[in-house]
């Protein structure tokens, strides 16, 4: 299939731990088709929650499009006199160098919350523990809403998810194209044909 189940067992470990909720922030979100796709496999393993929303796509970098995302958020949070429902604490889960990609000026704010998972083996243990330590500390060494993009400006669209219902107090940035792979029945195959003895780095677009 094209998610594994081991991987999608430590995403729903993060979530379980934390109480975060996820905001899909890959190439998954540029179609209903891919979104549908990844709440489907979230939902068949365990992970109950719906896809909180998607990041917009700004054509600057990932990372730029994530820190987007957290800020017009909290904004619109704070509007609709709802400030208990924002960003909190928030980790980015992604085998890209998101803070190498990132604009200079974000690349401190990446290195504190970015997960980096290896493109041969998705979501590991260690990667678990990682994520769960920067969603269970407080951001910005502050006990509030995140204050890492504090005064920063971007220039994107905003959130398209109306009210949210949920309270939460953590929340999780996750790109789940780390736990893609070939969608051939043999797990032991990838589509290229290779063997399963040869790693092969699992495929992403931006």
């Amino acid at each position: 299939g094209l998610f594994l189940a081991q991987q999608l067992a430590h995403l729903k470990a993060i979530v379980d731990r934390t109480g975060s909720r996820i905001v899909l922030s890959s190439a998954w979100r540029t179609s209903a088709f891919g979104t549908r796709l990844v709440q489907y496999s979230l939902k068949k393993n365990g992970i109950n929650q719906s896809i909180l929303d998607s990041t917009a796509k700004d054509g600057v970098s990932r990372a730029n499009e994530i820190c987007g995302w957290i800020v017009n958020w909290n904004k619109s949070c704070v509007l609709r006199n709802e400030p208990e429902k924002q960003v909190y604490r928030w980790v980015a889960l992604d085998d890209l160098p998101l803070a190498t990609l990132a604009p200079a000026e974000l690349q401190p704010v990446i290195h504190r919350h970015h997960v980096h998972t290896s493109p041969y083996t998705g979501l590991l243990a260690e990667d678990v523990e990682q994520a769960v330590s920067i969603l269970t500390q407080p951001c910005c060494l502050l006990e509030g809403p995140c204050q890492c993009l504090a005064g920063r400006n971007f220039v994107i669209p905003p959130v398209s998810t109306p009210w949210i219902p949920t309270f939460f107090s953590r929340m999780a940035t996750a790109t789940l194209d780390l736990f893609r792979r070939g969608s051939n029945p043999d797990p032991g195959t990838v589509t290229d044909g290779t063997s399963k003895d040869t790693p092969q780095p699992l495929p992403h677009s931006s």
